[in-house]
């Protein structure tokens, strides 16, 4: 049987892969997409991951799929109740406010003051 040759690697930042551990899925981050040329001819998108050395993806039997993980970490993300905004004691100022710390401007008209 013809391997698979890898053709081209690109960054997956933000993408892991899941796997199936039996008792629930672990998620991995993927260090990478591979652009797969198979043994065809055809071509694939293949996640890599790294344990004990760099792998594809689907070449483990337990794969499960691709997870991107900001959506993963939204669903969990929760705001403490105790958290306050008291921008009444910063002395930065707030978002909305200009900066304190020199003369106002203005893109079209240059200095207002």
């Amino acid at each position: 049987m013809a391997e698979r040759k890898i053709t081209q690697i690109m960054p997956a930042a933000g993408w892991g892969a899941a796997f199936d551990t039996g008792e629930e899925e672990q998620i991995s981050p993927l260090v990478g997409w591979a652009l797969v040329q198979e043994p065809g001819g055809g071509t694939a998108i293949v996640g890599l991951v790294a344990s004990e050395k760099v792998e594809l993806c689907d070449a483990q039997d337990n794969f499960a799929g691709y997870v991107y993980l900001a959506d993963i970490l939204s669903d969990d993300f929760v705001l403490d109740d105790d958290f306050e905004d008291d921008d009444e004691d910063d002395d930065t100022g707030g978002l909305d406010e200009a900066p304190r710390d020199g003369p106002a401007f203005g893109p079209t008209g240059g200095l207002l003051n």
